[in-house]
């Protein structure tokens, strides 16, 4: 990719915008300075402007701690989009967010630009298990519900259920249809009043504090992309 292109997209700009806001700034590529804006970027090129500094990658990997608040949408709409949580060093305005999590929900995340890796981790087909905790109001129904329900829109895949007290449990399920937690939760007879995601696949928050983002390792990214 061309310096000049990957700029565009770093900082949300056109390239008329672009060209301006560089004008008389100092651009260092890997610590030595460069005024060819067509000059093409190597992958983990380190690109300094003023006190900016980031990495150049084709594709970026990200794992972010949802906070409640944000929604899972490129742009604001009644909440504010969960791209504003990424800081300059990974930002890009080609980035978009791996599936959803509503609002009010809290936990692991992904966020990328590469399409293959998007579609394969939202894919029913992949089957890839997302697990949830969750809390509740009241005692759940005891009902085997480890084949799936049966909705009047749709049957779910199977569903795991751990329970850990009579108000609290872990849910793991391999489809992000709508509301699918609460849904389920509202079918064993009670009402979701928590409900974070932690974590899909293997890949877990870890340490990662509500906000924190980091990028995904190759090991990860490979490892998620298996079938």
């Amino acid at each position: 990719m061309k310096l000049l292109n990957f700029l565009r997209l770093k900082y949300n700009l056109t390239k008329n915008e672009t060209i301006k806001y560089l004008k008389n700034k100092i651009i260092l590529i890997n610590n030595l300075p460069t005024n060819n804006l067509d000059l093409e970027l190597k992958e983990n090129d380190i690109i300094k402007i003023d006190q900016d500094e980031f990495k150049y990658n084709e594709f970026i990997y990200l794992v972010l701690n949802k906070p409640k608040g944000y929604i899972s949408s490129n742009i604001d709409e009644l909440y504010p989009s969960l791209l504003k949580l990424i800081p300059l060093k990974y930002y890009r305005s080609d980035l978009n967010i791996v599936g959803r999590l509503d609002q009010d929900t809290e936990g692991i995340i992904f966020i990328t630009n590469d399409g293959r890796f998007l579609h394969h981790i939202t894919s029913p087909k992949a089957k890839i298990e997302k697990k949830y905790y969750c809390e509740y109001d009241n005692i759940l129904k005891d009902i085997d519900i480890s084949s799936g329900i049966t909705f009047s829109d749709y049957k779910t895949d199977k569903i795991i259920f751990e329970k850990i007290d009579n108000n609290s449990c872990f849910i793991t399920i391999t489809e992000g249809k709508y509301h699918e937690v609460k849904r389920i939760i509202n079918y064993l007879g009670s009402n979701i009043t928590y409900l974070k995601r932690v974590s899909i696949k293997n890949i877990n928050l870890d340490n990662l504090e509500k906000g924190g983002i980091r990028e995904l390792t190759k090991e990860e990214i490979n490892s998620l992309m298996m079938k």
